[in-house]
């Protein structure tokens, strides 16, 4: 798939550089895009395989878009499947082998499988706190739970929101 999007790298030198940043202390994020009409079954299993091999902080999958006046976009126009006013064209099923609704299904799930792992998680947090500081931490807290766990957490431990320095 590197290839097919003229990346010029190789699936080890990402992994490397991948280990190499998280031995230092680095936060990664991974973008991958799926759709591309040589894409199968078997390279989301890759996916999943290689997610669960690296130490990757952060994940966005997108489903390719052709885009006007892109290479990509420019040969499927000469193939004609799509027209010279569609300048931007998601990846469908006569781009690709897949529909865009499986391809939406199969990012939801990538996406999802990636962020379900406890170990993850941890490292993450551990990784933000000693780049940020707890402050930090507890404002992620805030913005992805919202106030309620505050209001819990003073409900039970004497703990005074207004005070917390965020």
């Amino acid at each position: 798939m590197l290839d097919f999007y003229n990346k010029k790298t190789t699936v080890e030198k990402i992994k490397r550089a991948i280990h190499l940043a998280n031995k230092v202390g680095i936060l990664t994020f991974g973008n991958f895009i799926i759709g591309a009409p040589i894409e199968k079954n078997r390279h989301f299993e890759v996916n999943r395989e290689f997610f669960k091999e690296v130490p990757l902080d952060f994940l966005s999958i997108h489903i390719l878009h052709y885009i006007c006046p892109s290479k990509l976009w420019k040969d499927i126009y000469k193939e004609g499947f799509i027209e010279e006013n569609d300048i931007v064209v998601a990846a469908d099923e006569r781009l690709s082998n897949f529909s865009n609704e499986d391809l939406v299904k199969v990012q939801d799930e990538l996406v999802r499988s990636f962020y379900n792992n406890p170990k993850r998680i941890v490292r993450l947090m551990y990784k933000l706190s000693r780049n940020f500081g707890m402050s930090f931490i507890l404002r992620l807290f805030k913005s992805f739970l919202g106030r309620s766990i505050y209001r819990t957490a003073e409900k039970f431990h004497d703990f005074d929101i207004e005070n917390v320095q965020i």
